[in-house]
């Protein structure tokens, strides 16, 4: 498969930015995002559907900052989703 992302600092400063946003909580968190996180946390499937719908648009923007291509944006989207149902279905509670 083709690299989307180039191996430049400022792609691998940006792959760093994403990790740690999706390891951390955006400051307007509700209860209900509380809820849906730690749901997630949990490996709850239809917590994870929610996650997805709820922050596509966000990380959307963020890979296309990143990539600056419009087609790549959802294939990057979705190996980034890919990764961290890989993460909580294998370790729940890592996103404490």
């Amino acid at each position: 498969m083709q690299h989307l992302v180039s191996e430049s600092p400022t792609a691998r400063k940006g792959q760093t930015d994403l990790m740690e946003m999706l390891k951390e909580r955006p400051p307007s968190v509700n209860e209900q995002d509380d809820r849906l996180i730690e749901r997630l946390r949990m490996g709850d499937v239809e917590a994870f559907e929610a996650f997805y719908k709820a922050y596509r648009p966000r990380l959307r923007g963020f890979i296309l900052n990143i990539t600056a291509n419009e087609h790549a944006v959802d294939e990057v989207f979705d190996d980034v989703m890919m990764v961290v149902w890989g993460a909580v279905s294998s370790q729940p509670g890592c996103l404490a």
